[in-house]
């Protein structure tokens, strides 16, 4: 075990020293897959993967000036037989890479190869699947092999890293992308037209097996067809990622057909590119937890400050988004200010600092929701803050303690949707009262110490999901927003005048 540690990198690691005849292990989250293909002038079957991890990604920073392409690792597996190929059925299952040959291509492309002493396997992706190996190279060692305890926790940290980057992160931006482009309608008047090797992001809505058909919609409710010679192993409503094929249109549908570099994988809920199918397309939505909005208005006084409308009876249910939070009356009646526009105060903040915006969007997600990690003591005469997982300290007067929070989580809209940016906002509670938790009705007050000293783990874990329950494209997040500047000049955005509602 020892040394095969000794011999296990990142991918980052051996873009940095390539072309080297060392045999590496490693582990790679699949991004791409081609069915197994057989030249005429060769033997075996090859099958092509892409591959990412945290180090080498198109977000990711190379240093190794040859490689001139880093959004993700060409690997190559030889097999004597299709039925030996590995089989990966989804955007994000985990192949482990085991003596694997490492070079770089003449375009500065990071390329695996396997050899005769390789072994591969592959698993699921997914943060709660087991430990069993989905496919593996035809080794009898390979059958039902159970993973070490080093093994299992680079699985782990490989799946969490996936549940994060794949929920933020389109998939047309994680790997190269063949743009379908429309043609202009003005100048179309409903001639058919051809498209060739796209890859394309599909909703299946109907499967007839007797025909040996399916259909599907894109993002943009277009209609697609396509006819296979076996019956279809897909099922509706499932998401997929279709590569390389040929289109021919027409304006009431496009006809798909494979072409010998296709492949289909799908796509996990927790993806990013399928939760824009289910806001988009008009799936229905699960039905919510609500809340008696009457009572909460008289418990809780303050709201009548900020924009909130308790639902009165016989008042018809909002279909569109479910909104996460309400804002001060002051500033509700503010125009709208995109992310996009934001971002760019970022970099000349000097005419905006200390203005406060008013942003209408959705989450995407927390730096941390830890809240052992988010919850802090702060010392008010001193200015001073406390991890809270170390305990109430001791050396500072109750009276001058308090419990704020800080975090920070990013913030999209339509402005920057199909874009790689988003807004960093930065949650920072102060000795300040602030109610920015308190209609949860979860967590102590600021200043109730007592009850902080005693609050349970279930409650601290039952805030932590209702965090990561925020971040959703459904949800209408409505917040303010205020450009601040650090001592050192370093501008950002502060959340203030926004409390957040029930789940």
């Amino acid at each position: 075990m020892k040394s095969e540690l000794n011999r296990e990198y990142t991918l980052g690691e051996i873009a940095e020293y390539p072309n080297t005849k060392e045999l590496k292990l490693t582990y790679g989250v699949d991004i791409d897959v081609t069915e197994p293909i057989k030249y005429e002038d060769k033997h075996n079957y090859i099958t092509k993967l892409k591959i990412i991890d945290p180090t080498f990604n198109y977000k990711a920073e190379i240093k190794n000036k040859e490689i001139k392409f880093h959004k993700f690792v060409h690997v190559s597996i030889f097999t004597d037989s299709v039925s030996g190929a590995p089989k990966i059925k989804h955007v994000g299952d985990i192949i482990r890479l085991r003596r694997f040959n490492f070079k770089l291509s003449e375009r500065g492309e990071l390329v695996a190869i396997e050899n005769k002493f390789a072994n591969w396997l592959v698993y699921d992706g997914n943060i709660d699947a087991n430990e069993s190996s989905s496919s593996y190279k035809n080794f009898d060692k390979n059958i039902n092999r159970k993973l070490n305890e080093f093994e299992s926790s680079r699985l782990k940290d490989l799946r969490k890293w996936n549940d994060s980057f794949f929920y933020q992160n389109s998939i047309k931006y994680i790997t190269w992308w063949t743009e379908l482009k429309n043609p202009d309608e003005s100048e179309w008047k409903g001639k058919s037209y051809e498209e060739s090797q796209v890859d394309l992001l599909l909703k299946t809505t109907k499967i007839d097996s007797d025909k040996k058909s399916v259909e599907f919609n894109d993002l943009q409710g277009n209609k697609y067809r396509l006819e296979l010679q076996a019956r279809p192993a897909l099922k509706t409503n499932q998401i997929i990622k279709l590569r390389c094929v040929n289109l021919m249109a027409n304006k009431r549908l496009r006809k798909i057909s494979l072409t010998k570099n296709t492949s289909c994988l799908i796509i996990p809920q927790y993806f990013y590119d399928y939760r824009c199918f289910q806001t988009r397309v008009g799936d229905k939505r699960e039905k919510l937890k609500s809340f008696k909005g009457e009572n909460l208005a008289a418990k809780y006084k303050f709201l009548g400050d900020y924009d909130y409308q308790a639902p009165g009876k016989g008042r018809k249910k909002d279909k569109g988004p479910r909104q996460i939070s309400v804002i001060k009356k002051l500033t509700s009646k503010s125009e709208v200010t995109s992310v996009s526009t934001l971002l760019k105060y970022l970099k000349k903040p000097e005419k905006h600092q200390g203005k406060k915006f008013v942003v209408d969007g959705y989450i995407v997600g927390f730096l941390e929701t830890n809240p052992r990690s988010i919850i802090k003591y702060l010392d008010v005469s001193t200015k001073k803050t406390y991890d809270f997982s170390d305990g109430r300290p001791k050396a500072t007067r109750n009276s001058n303690l308090r419990v704020i929070y800080h975090l920070i989580t990013f913030v999209k809209d339509k402005s920057v949707e199909y874009s790689e940016e988003y807004l960093n906002l930065y949650i920072l509670t102060t000795d300040a009262e602030q109610k920015l938790f308190d209609l949860w009705d979860l967590l102590p007050a600021s200043n109730s110490l007592r009850e902080w000293k005693n609050v349970s783990h279930d409650t601290l874990t039952n805030f932590s999901a209702k965090l990561v329950a925020l971040k959703d494209p459904e949800n209408r997040f409505r917040a303010v927003v205020e450009l601040m500047t650090t001592k050192n000049g370093k501008a950002f955005y502060k959340l203030c005048d926004t409390v957040f509602l029930p789940l």
